[in-house]
């Protein structure tokens, strides 16, 4: 069940935007703060937050779509 987790983890980071998927990335596996990443990505702190925001959104719904029959 774990591996399949991980796998449905995969596919809904595979189903994302780049810049979406970076920023989703950076703050979760590497730790940086979203000042960090705006001035990395030439992003606003806004659109970090966003992008951050939308990522979750993406694979809450992965998710949740992969658990129904």
């Amino acid at each position: 069940m774990k591996s399949e987790m991980i796998d449905r983890m995969r596919a809904a980071l595979d189903a994302m935007d780049p810049v979406t998927r970076t920023v989703f990335e950076r703050v979760r596996l590497d730790g940086r703060d979203y000042v960090q990443i705006a001035e990395e990505l030439g992003l606003t702190i806004r659109e970090v937050e966003q992008r951050f925001a939308d990522a979750l959104l993406q694979i809450w719904r992965h998710l949740d779509r992969a658990d129904r029959p």
